[in-house]
């Protein structure tokens, strides 16, 4: 899934489209629990932006293990997830997705 799929065989990209489909659906349901709580939220474009985030994040600690190690990329995870899930009050002010604020 972290590399590109070009030049690979057809049944080894929808292998990898499979994998990309199921953590799609798990990023889906994750970010819909960690954002029960605001109804203008859009879970999918967060699933998403999640999901890009984690291949992203695995990119770099396969490419440069000694600057982003594990227990580094697991603790901004949690972070994002605490942030995510942080209270609507406590949130600061942001623009609705139809524009209005």
């Amino acid at each position: 899934m972290l590399l590109p799929a070009d030049g690979t065989p057809p049944m080894v990209r929808q292998r990898i489209q499979r994998g990309r489909d199921i953590a799609l659906i798990q990023a889906r349901r994750l970010t819909a629990a960690l954002l029960a709580n605001d109804p203008d939220a859009d879970v999918d474009l967060a699933a998403r932006a999640i999901l890009a985030i984690g291949e992203e994040n695995a990119r770099l600690m396969l490419n440069h293990p000694d600057k982003y190690q594990p227990d580094r990329l697991v603790d901004f995870a949690a972070t994002l997830a605490a942030k995510l899930h942080a209270p609507l009050s406590a949130a600061p002010h942001r623009h609705r997705r139809n524009g209005a604020a």
